[in-house]
């Protein structure tokens, strides 16, 4: 299979102010209509169960387990569940600006930002959303010395994986679902070892063509994929106050906790014991 156009074209967003981060649960027959004359705020939703659906004036769209899309300030709608199972889902409802030379100069991010085009993320992508959402609501009911800068950097992540998950979606979706397999198993397992040979037969590539195309796709090699999936599983065991720095290392896939240090010093820009001093 020839290979995808994977170039992703700039794009750029200012994120002023985090109003609220939550999880909420919404039971049968439930209704929401707070936002029936529009929001007027920004936010992203994450559904983790059940599912959810949103009634806007002009179409109407289901939230399934496992999908996160954007709403638009401009948006006005309902959420109703009329399931059984509860729709539990993330939210995070935030303020951002737009910069109209940013937005002219791409046509995808205007029309998410508008409301005029909306995108649910692939459910395959649940565990790295959902990782970074229990971050994001860990460091914002925690709220130490700080918390907003860092649930700003939490949430700028989420935003950005989230727009690049559309563009990349949009210009190559062969190249994407061909790595899926890979990327799956690295997301499920990021604490074991994985060779690039493993990952590539399960990709049914080369070593040569999977690592080219993955650095290509996801603007970094598979081992430091996998390095930046351990640290963030890190910081989750260490928020939740339950793990030494040592124990979060090593069930991380960490096996030198002095190496674990370093890397996490570099990646975060504190030790991981300054980093836990935020919250306890």
């Amino acid at each position: 299979m020839a290979e995808a156009l994977t170039t992703i074209r700039d794009f750029d967003f200012r994120l002023d102010e985090i109003l609220l981060v939550h999880k909420n649960r919404f039971v049968e027959e439930y209704v929401w209509n707070s936002y029936r004359s529009g929001r007027m705020i920004d936010g992203l939703v994450l559904c983790a169960s059940g599912r959810g659906t949103f009634v806007f004036p002009t179409e109407t769209l289901t939230l399934e387990k496992g999908q996160m899309f954007f709403l638009s300030s401009d948006d006005a709608y309902i959420v109703k569940n009329g399931d059984p199972e509860p729709f539990v889902h993330y939210t995070a409802n935030f303020r951002l600006s737009r910069d109209a030379e940013a937005l002219s100069a791409s046509p995808f991010l205007s029309a998410l930002l508008s409301g005029r085009s909306r995108y649910v993320t692939d459910p395959a992508q649940f565990p790295r959303y959902r990782d970074t959402f229990d971050e994001l609501l860990s460091v914002w009911q925690a709220k130490g010395s700080g918390y907003r800068v860092i649930a700003r950097s939490l949430l700028y992540r989420l935003l950005y994986d989230y727009l690049v998950e559309t563009e990349r979606r949009t210009v190559s979706s062969d190249a994407y679902r061909t790595l899926l397999p890979a990327l799956e198993l690295l997301d499920r397992a990021c604490a074991e070892e994985h060779p690039v040979a493993e990952l590539a037969r399960t990709c049914r590539l080369s070593e040569t063509h999977f690592r080219r195309l993955f650095t290509r796709l996801y603007g970094c090699s598979p081992a430091e994929y996998r390095k930046r999936k351990r640290i963030l599983h890190a910081k989750n065991l260490l928020l939740s106050g339950a793990y030494s720095v040592a124990e979060a290392a090593r069930m991380s896939g960490f096996s030198d906790p002095n190496y674990f240090a370093r890397l996490f010093r570099k990646e975060i820009g504190m030790s991981p014991t300054e980093y836990v001093r935020q919250f306890f």
